[in-house]
């Protein structure tokens, strides 16, 4: 599910703010190429929208390259990588296992955990 705080600004129609936040989130890589967005039903339900807020947005992301379509399927982010705009926001990993440190001193057959 995708949320996206949708203020009407002055002078911007609603689905250039969707369209801009969903350029942003596929340029910083939040939205992965190859990623399936939902439905336009789904995005416009999600964001208390219109189908045609949601479906302009998209077509403009279309045009510009940052999605594809496939018909029956729904709509794809494109491959962006190679865009000079892109620049995916570093990927925090959270640690699942530390290392520990043992020393084994064979002279006196000892193993020492440090």
């Amino acid at each position: 599910m995708l949320h996206y705080d949708l203020e009407k600004k002055k002078n911007q129609p609603l689905y250039e703010t969707l369209y801009e936040a969903l350029k942003q989130d596929i340029l910083k890589g939040r939205l992965r190429p190859g990623e399936r967005l939902p439905s336009k039903r789904e995005m416009a339900r999600d964001n208390g929208v219109s189908v045609k807020t949601v479906l302009a947005a998209y077509e403009q992301l279309l045009v510009e390259g940052y999605l594809t379509s496939k018909e029956k399927k729904g709509y794809f982010v494109a491959n962006v990588e190679t865009m000079e705009e892109y620049h995916p926001e570093p990927v925090s990993y959270p640690q699942l296992y530390q290392e520990e440190r043992w020393f084994a001193d064979f002279t006196s057959n000892n193993t020492i955990y440090e």
